[in-house]
């Protein structure tokens, strides 16, 4: 992380969060409130204990026990693309929320992955809260579609990794790239590859069986999903691709329910997640690569001046994204301009 973002986040965390008016009630004492939470990470994992664990055990612990979590990891409950639907249908309480898998509904949410305008994973998250505080046409979204945003979740960045050895723009072209969705996928597009959409947990079988060349993903998702077991060849860039933010998105139609207190806690547990998971996953990030080479991977640092043609291939789509979006496009493309300087 650097010492530019870390300032950027420390700043972030000092604005006074938007949050979604309290209960008016006081939980009954002793009062226990079961959620059932969606993840895809598999249990037990580093990325499960940071990403999911860090706001329902902080929960447990302001709330003195009364709130519990029933915890559905590795999609049990259903695919990490139907994670919004299981929480508008109560069939969740609380979910991870990727935010592409539902740009068609959330359009704006793609700015999250505009390719290659963040330094890092850090810097991307603290842009996730500024714009989320301070631009309402994006913080709408939360009730139209029926969740409270509990927390932004940063990732480490995204790198490509493949199944043979690809190191400069050229040898992108005609590849069969995984992408998640939304702008990620004008990006592959725009590097001479071919995108495939797919969700990360059913990639290894695409890559194994050669139906994908290659992965646009974490590395710590990678390492944990197993995916550079048939995707040995990193590429490692600065900038990188993308840093990304997920959510934490809570039913509203459950959080009317629950008193006053209840509420509070999962708030301030979200904001505990918001100054350090980032953090987390960085450094769970850089260990996984390490992991992952000392299996067997290759991973290639590619130079700045071949990663610069992928920046230029890029900013056509930086304005794509405010032409699709319309006016709140154009706006919120300002307000990331300015807050990364750019």
């Amino acid at each position: 992380m650097t010492k530019k973002s870390l300032l950027m986040v420390l700043s972030i965390l000092l604005i006074i969060g938007l949050s979604p008016p309290l209960g008016f009630a006081k939980s009954p004492a002793g009062k226990v409130y079961t959620f059932k939470y969606a993840s895809f990470f598999p249990a037990g994992s580093p990325s499960n204990r940071i990403q999911d664990q860090l706001l329902m055990d902080k929960a447990t612990e302001l709330s003195n026990g009364q709130i519990k979590w029933e915890l559905y990891p590795s999609e049990q409950l259903g695919k990490a693309s139907e994670f919004l639907e299981l929480v508008q249908s109560g069939l969740a309480d609380a979910a991870f929320f990727v935010q592409a898998f539902w740009a068609g509904k959330m359009p704006l949410t793609s700015w999250t992955q505009l390719p290659y305008m963040f330094d890092d994973a850090a810097q991307n998250t603290a842009c996730s809260i500024y714009l989320w505080e301070n631009m309402p046409e994006y913080r709408a979204y939360g009730e139209q579609l029926g969740f409270v945003l509990l927390a932004h979740e940063g990732m480490d960045d995204d790198f490509f990794h493949f199944r043979k050895p690809v190191k400069t723009f050229k040898d992108f072209k005609g590849l069969k790239v995984r992408s998640c969705g939304g702008i990620e996928t004008d990006a592959i597009r725009a590097f001479g590859s071919v995108p495939v959409a797919m969700s990360a947990p059913d990639a290894y079988l695409a890559l194994q069986r050669g139906t994908l060349d290659g992965i646009l993903l974490h590395s710590s998702v990678m390492y944990d999903l197993k995916l550079h077991e048939v995707a040995p060849y990193t590429i490692v860039q600065s900038p990188p691709e993308a840093g990304y933010t997920n959510w934490v998105g809570f039913s509203l139609k459950r959080w009317n329910t629950l008193p006053s207190d209840i509420q509070k806690a999962l708030l301030e547990a979200g904001k505990y997640t918001n100054q350090n998971s980032t953090r987390l996953m960085v450094a769970y990030g850089d260990e996984a690569l390490k992991k992952m080479e000392a299996a067997g991977s290759n991973v290639y640092h590619m130079p700045k001046e071949e990663t610069a043609k992928f920046v230029a291939a890029s900013e056509p789509i930086w304005d794509l994204f405010a032409k699709q979006n319309g006016e709140a496009g154009a706006k919120m493309l300002r307000m990331i301009k300015e807050f990364v300087g750019k």
